[in-house]
This record gives structure tokens, sequence and C-alpha cells, in this order.
């Protein structure tokens, strides 16, 4: 995954499919250095590689103190260091790999990445916590009764640490293509397959259409899944109700269940 480190400081930058740095508000890398250009540069993954290009900027982008022509694009490496405007404004990549929606442990080893949509940590068999991207393109965590924006570099506390968040400024704009050009996956034709534990406190779930799998284990709300779920097959078996009521409580019985 794709990771600026700024050479005077503690600042980090995942970066998405394409970046736009510069001193303009709405850049994923703002740089407010006077020397940078409003949208100064823009660095993209292309070909398993990133690539940078200078945007016509006023002073110039340098790449291991190298200068880039206006609108040239040139092939980086991890470890180069790039600056921009000034050499002054130094960034390092520091990871020069394909862009990916991850979490690390702070102190450890472990990471987690994306997984069909959804990261799930610590760990998609034991969730305790979710994060996704939303239609307005924002990164959403989900954790017991919470729901709140996160950002890159975000951290989350859970039982086995801090968790820091590494996502691009905005989802992933190769991964939103695709999703639009697949066929959309349809509510009737989801199976669900339930576990329960022996004693009922536990409830797995997972998701299945052609190949596609989504594991939602230990999420609070399976076990109201599960009572409507038989509920529903208790009406299908009876008989007595119409396929669009199927399986409908009213809330007041659901809670006495």
């Amino acid at each position: 995954m794709g990771v600026l480190l700024e050479e005077k400081g503690d600042n980090r930058l995942t970066l998405g499919a394409r970046c736009l740095v510069g001193r303009a508000s709405h850049c994923d890398l703002q740089l407010v250095d006077s020397c940078v250009s409003g949208e100064h540069a823009t660095l993209r993954w292309v070909d398993d590689a990133w690539r940078l290009r200078d945007l016509g900027s006023r002073n110039g982008t340098l790449v291991d103190d190298h200068p880039v022509s206006p609108g040239e694009e040139v092939g980086l490496r991890k470890g180069q260091v790039l600056c921009f405007g000034s050499r002054a404004v130094r960034w390092t990549l520091a990871d020069g790999s394909a862009p990916v929606v991850r979490a690390r442990l702070s102190g450890a080893d472990e990471v987690r990445e994306v997984d069909g949509g959804l990261l799930a940590l610590p760990s998609s068999k034991r969730p305790e916590c979710v994060i996704y991207a939303d239609d307005r393109g924002r990164w959403i965590l989900e954790h017991d009764d919470d729901r709140r924006e996160v950002r890159d570099q975000s951290q989350i506390e859970l039982r086995d640490g801090t968790w820091v968040l590494e996502v691009p400024q905005r989802p992933d704009p190769v991964e939103t293509t695709r999703a639009v050009t697949t066929s959309p996956r349809l509510v009737s034709q989801i199976r669900l397959d339930f576990e329960v534990s022996k004693d009922g406190e536990y409830v797995a779930l997972t998701l299945h259409d052609d190949g596609w799998t989504a594991d939602l284990s230990g999420r609070a709300y399976n076990e109201v899944l599960l009572l409507l779920a038989r509920a529903r097959l208790d009406d299908v078996e009876e008989g007595d109700a119409d396929s669009a009521d199927r399986g409908w409580l009213y809330a007041e019985d659901l809670c006495r269940m």
C-alpha cells in the first residue's frame, strides 16, 4: 500500500489510486507552504507502479533532487524523496505497494485488510467493529452502538489494543468503477447461513451469493435476524401469509421473544 511520510514531522498519508498534491483545500495531500501551487502534482497507481506528474507548478517538483518537467510523469520507487515547490517540503515514499484499505495494530506486526468491502477488526471471525465506505465517499466506523466517520490514521481502541487506520482520503475510484460495472447483488438472491452456539448466546452469520461471501459473525443484530428468519420459515410452513408479509413481527412481540 502506498504511504508517504513527511521527513520533518510525524505526518503520514495513505495513498488512494490517485492522490492530488497542492495547497488547495480539496487536495488529498494539502501542503500549506507558500511555495506549493494550488494543484501542484498528482500521484497515480498505474501498471503496478506509482507515477508522479507535475501539473505545471510554479516552483516545480523534485524526485531525489532531480527536477520533473511540467506535465511529465515519472515512475517512483520505494524510498525516493519527493519535494514539492521547495527542498524544505520533503516527503518519502515509504511504501510503494498497491493501494489497499487496511489497519495495523499499534506496537505489533498484525495487519488487517479490507475483504468484500468491509474491514473487520480485530478479525473477521470475532469482529468488534467494521469500517466501510458509504455512498457519500466517507469512511464509516460501526462499533457497538457508535457510528461515526473516520479518516486516514484514525485510532480505534479495542480490547486487544489500538488499531491505526490506513485508508485513502476517499474510496479508491478504481474500486468504485468496478462496483458499478458488475452485476448488482439482489437481496432476494443472497443466502444467509446462521451458526448458533448451544447456549444460544452467540450467533454467527455468513452471506453467500454466487461465489461471494461476507462474514458478519459476532454482530449484535444477528440474533434479531435469526428470530426474523425463523418467523419467516414458520409463515412459509403454515402458508397463512402472503410472500410480502412473511417473517414480519411487531417490535413489541420481537422484544418478548
